[in-house]
């Protein structure tokens, strides 16, 4: 077929065919490109948050004796309740430990967030481009990357951008998918408490079109979706207790000492671009505020209200560090979806999957992909050990050999962020006095934490008071620590080593066959008491090597 140019007795030939005009754009490829970089970026990530450690004990324990109604971990609180609400994800990484090892547990983790953010990816092509999405994301996923962690949370942040992915597309049409919400929420509610806030996302969203009096018949499915919601939440060991367990942790007073459940700080670039997602998604919102649906008005008011940072001193209630991931995976979306209809993106975004047809983007794009996957590859970590995946000199990893090793007493002090490991490498033979379950042991352990991990001379009697009220057999404390500014021995572990009623009996050396892996991490210390005697008669007491700074 030819056509004829205007005001020309020239006839056009159509363009001829090529294999690259059959091909989708060469702009296709950079979404794989970008996954497969999120991919191996999650992946280099090494294991630092202290709560996984408890949580592969839980499943552990759940593994041989069911589901915890009581604290098994610790001996200052022996017998007392425990909502272990987060069971399933306990169970999921035990097994997962168990099939692989550390290694596993780490693509665990990569396989949580890139399912986490296909659903934010999902969600934003609802309404808007691939180009305006993956700018959008871009941004998100590079200030996401501080909460790479292995944590029950990622199951948070990959449900909850399914579930408005659900609720958008069934707001559009009806679509029975929407039925599938209630075994949603029934597999949340035991997996992390995240769900109370999936919870009320879902009442804000079904009471919309009552408050905007535009009610249709979608209520009639809207509603029973509520209620079954609502009733899935109760399947889990705890009943009315796992439900409401969120409320109680809000309401623990955990704010006053643990960083993360504080309104986040502009200390950072990570901060500052997640303060500007904030902002823009409250600007575009307002500026379209009588285009865009009470729907959508209600998540991005929520979730930015809880993940707003402290700004000249001044914090929101309820809002936390740890709510701004949530933000990010859900509210991101949204915005991409208002700045799609902005007309001048619409043109530049034309112009750029019009130029990535040609087969000069698509060599350019193919090249790219290959230089990128090599460098990454180059740089990739190869562990001999599945060890190796932990950050060097966080965890007290040979202090725990040797402990297993010499039998020592259970009675441990030690740290809140070295409890979850000690629990995980030496239960039921030894109990820690704290770990990271933080609304458990409450505030006032918490602040008694501090006193030991911010010791002082002028805290010495509060120390001995807590020595002497909890008893210990072995402290298991820092030797060298950067807490203090420059590299030194940590100011309790000090005050011990000076004491006559606490004999030094370890501390890791250097490792031959690493010698560059940080050594002198952890101090144990075995109490000079009758009860200890047999430990007492076989391990002599070990001196500190000369020249450690103090």
């Amino acid at each position: 077929m030819t056509r004829r140019q205007p005001g020309s007795h020239r006839v056009l030939e159509p363009p001829r065919a090529t294999l690259f005009s059959r091909l989708p754009s060469a702009w296709a490829l950079v979404t794989v490109l970008l996954g497969a970089v999120l991919a191996l970026a999650v992946a280099r990530v090494p294991i630092l948050t202290p709560d996984l450690w408890w949580h592969l004990a839980t499943g552990e324990f759940i593994a041989s004796h069911g589901i915890p109604r009581t604290d098994p971990f610790s001996y200052t609180l022996a017998g007392r309740a425990w909502t272990a609400h987060e069971w399933l994800a306990d169970v999921a990484w035990a097994r997962v430990f168990a099939a692989g090892d550390l290694n596993a547990v780490v693509w665990l983790r990569v396989a949580l967030v890139m399912l986490a953010w296909w659903g934010s990816y999902r969600l934003a092509r609802v309404h808007a481009s691939r180009a305006i999405s993956l700018a959008w994301l871009l941004a998100a996923v590079w200030v996401s990357q501080r909460n790479w962690l292995d944590r029950p949370q990622l199951w948070s942040f990959v449900l909850l951008p399914w579930v408005l992915f659900l609720l958008e597309r069934t707001r559009l049409h009806a679509r029975r998918r929407i039925w599938a919400l209630p075994a949603l929420f029934a597999a949340w509610v035991n997996l992390h408490g995240g769900f109370m806030l999936g919870i009320v996302l879902l009442i804000g969203w079904t009471t919309a079109p009552l408050v905007a009096r535009r009610a249709d018949r979608r209520m009639r499915t809207r509603i029973p979706i509520l209620i079954a919601s609502l009733a899935a939440t109760f399947v889990n060991p705890y009943g009315l207790g796992g439900v409401l367990y969120p409320l109680g942790y809000v309401g623990s007073g955990l704010s006053a000492t643990i960083q993360e459940e504080k309104p986040g700080a502009l200390d950072s670039s990570f901060a500052w671009v997640h303060a500007g997602l904030v902002v823009a998604t409250l600007a575009v919102v307002i500026a379209r505020r009588r285009r865009i649906p009470l729907e959508h008005l209600w998540v991005v008011g929520v979730l930015a209200w809880l993940s707003m940072p402290r700004v000249a001193g001044l914090a929101l209630p309820f809002a936390a560090e740890r709510h701004a991931p949530l933000f990010l995976h859900a509210c991101v979306p949204m915005l991409a979806w208002y700045a799609f209809r902005l007309a001048r993106l619409h043109r530049i975004e034309a112009r750029g999957w019009a130029l990535g047809r040609a087969a000069a983007a698509w060599v350019a794009m193919i090249a790219m992909a290959g230089f990128g996957l090599w460098e990454v590859q180059r740089a990739w970590p190869r562990p001999a050990r599945p060890s190796d995946r932990v950050l060097a000199g966080r965890f007290p990893i040979a202090a725990a050999d040797w402990i297993a090793r010499e039998s020592l007493p259970s009675r441990l002090l030690n740290p809140y962020r070295w409890g979850g490991y000690l629990a995980f490498r030496l239960h039921p033979h030894q109990s820690v006095w704290i770990d990271s379950r933080g609304d458990l042991y409450g505030a006032e352990r918490l602040r008694e934490d501090e006193i030991l991990h911010r010791f002082a001379p002028a805290l010495a009697a509060a120390a001995e008071r807590l020595i002497a009220r909890d008893d210990p057999d072995v402290i298991v404390w820092p030797l060298l620590s950067l807490d203090f500014g420059a590299l030194r021995v940590h100011p309790f572990t000090r005050w011990i080593e000076q004491r006559s009623d606490w004999r030094l009996v370890f501390f890791d050396g250097p490792d031959p066959a690493r010698p560059r892996a940080p050594w002198a991490t952890t101090a144990v210390f075995l109490r000079v008491h009758p009860r200890n005697a047999p430990w007492l008669a076989r391990l002599p007491a070990v001196s500190l090597p000369a020249g450690l700074p103090l």
